[in-house]
C-alpha cells in the first residue's frame, strides 16, 4: 500500500478507512467506462462523490475534474504506447474546445439550465441512435486506395489528411475538414461548459460522425484532449475551494487502474461494437438529463 494511502487511513477516524477503500475500487469501474468510450466519466464519478463522501455537489464535479485528470492520463499513457491517438489532430481541436468550455461557463448564469438540458438530451439521444445504427462503410485498414482517388479531387487546403500507423502495424488514413472540425470542437467545449459534462461525450461523436475519424483513433484522441480540459477546469474549481483532497487523492488510483483495463478492452472490440456501446452509454446520459431537466421545469 502507497505511503499516502497509509497517511490518510492512520489520519482519519477508522468510520471513514471503509470509505476511502469503497470509493478507491469504484473507481476502477468509472475508470474502465471512461477509457472504453473516450470520456471523462464525471457522469457515473459525480454522484458517486456527492453520495458516498457527503460533499456538495460543486465539490463533487471539482474533485471529480481531479480525479479524470490522472484517468485520461493513463489512458493516454497505454493508447499512446498502442500508438493508437492522432496528437496533432487533439492539440488543433483543444485550441478551440478550451475557450468554449470557459465560454459556456461564463454563460451558465444567463441560460436556464433546465431546457439546456432537455435540448441537449434530446440531440443526445437521436446522435446516439445514430451512432448505435451507423456501420463501418469501409475497411479503416483499406482507406489508402480510397484517399488516393479523393487527392485527385480535392485540392482546398482546408481538408487536412491524416496517417496513423499503429503499434500493431495496422494503418489508418482519413481526411479532416478543419475549419469544420474546429467549429464543432469550440461547440463542444460551450455544451460541456454550460451543462457540466464531459467534452468527450460530445467530441466522440463530433470527431467519429462529422469528422469521420475512425472509432479506435476517436477514442484514444478523445482521452488526449481530456487531459488538457479536466485540467484547466481543476484549476478554475481549485482556485473557488471545490475540491475534496483526501478524496481525490484516494480515488486516483482506483482510476489509473481502471483505465489502464479499459483501454485493453477497446483495443480488443471491433470498431462497429465499440461505437454502439457509446452511442448506448450516450442515450443512457441523454434520458437522465432528459428527466433531471422535465423534473426542474
Amino acid at each position: 500500500m502507497d505511503w499516502w494511502l497509509w497517511f490518510l487511513l492512520l489520519n482519519s477516524n477508522s468510520s471513514e478507512w471503509w470509505l476511502y477503500l469503497l470509493l478507491g475500487g469504484t473507481t476502477v469501474f468509472t475508470g474502465i467506462i471512461a477509457a472504453m468510450l473516450g470520456v471523462g466519466g464525471g457522469f457515473l464519478n459525480v454522484p458517486i462523490i456527492n453520495y458516498l463522501a457527503n460533499d456538495t455537489i460543486n465539490v463533487a464535479i471539482g474533485t471529480s475534474l481531479f480525479v479524470i485528470i490522472f484517468t485520461s492520463f493513463s489512458a493516454t499513457l497505454e493508447y499512446g504506447v498502442r500508438r493508437v491517438i492522432d496528437f496533432k489532430l487533439g492539440l488543433a481541436l483543444v485550441t478551440t474546445s478550451i475557450p468554449g468550455a470557459f465560454l459556456g461557463a461564463f454563460l451558465t448564469g444567463l441560460v436556464r439550465e433546465g431546457i439546456l438540458q432537455l435540448i441537449f438530451g434530446i440531440v443526445l439521444t437521436i446522435i446516439g441512435i445514430n451512432m448505435i445504427l451507423k456501420k463501418q462503410n469501409q475497411n479503416p485498414f483499406v482507406y489508402q486506395e480510397t484517399l488516393k482517388e479523393e487527392r485527385k479531387s480535392i485540392k482546398s487546403v482546408l481538408i487536412w489528411k491524416r496517417k496513423i500507423k499503429t503499434g500493431k502495424g495496422e494503418t489508418y488514413e482519413y481526411s479532416i475538414n478543419l475549419p469544420l472540425g474546429l467549429a464543432f470542437s469550440f461547440l463542444a467545449g460551450l455544451s460541456s461548459g454550460l451543462l457540466g459534462i464531459g467534452g468527450g461525450i460530445v467530441q466522440v461523436p463530433v470527431m467519429n460522425i462529422i469528422l469521420g475519424v475512425p472509432m479506435v483513433i476517436t477514442v484514444a484522441t478523445s482521452m488526449f484532449m481530456i487531459i488538457f480540459t479536466s485540467a484547466f477546469a481543476t484549476f478554475e474549481h481549485a482556485m473557488l475551494g471545490q475540491v475534496d483532497w483526501p478524496v481525490g487523492i484516494v480515488m486516483i488510483i482506483g482510476a489509473i487502474i481502471g483505465a489502464q483495463i479499459g483501454c485493453r478492452i477497446t483495443l480488443k472490440l471491433k470498431p462497429d461494437l465499440l461505437r454502439k456501446i457509446f452511442g448506448s452509454a450516450m442515450i443512457l446520459i441523454a434520458i437522465k438529463m432528459i428527466y433531471e431537466a422535465l423534473i426542474s421545469l
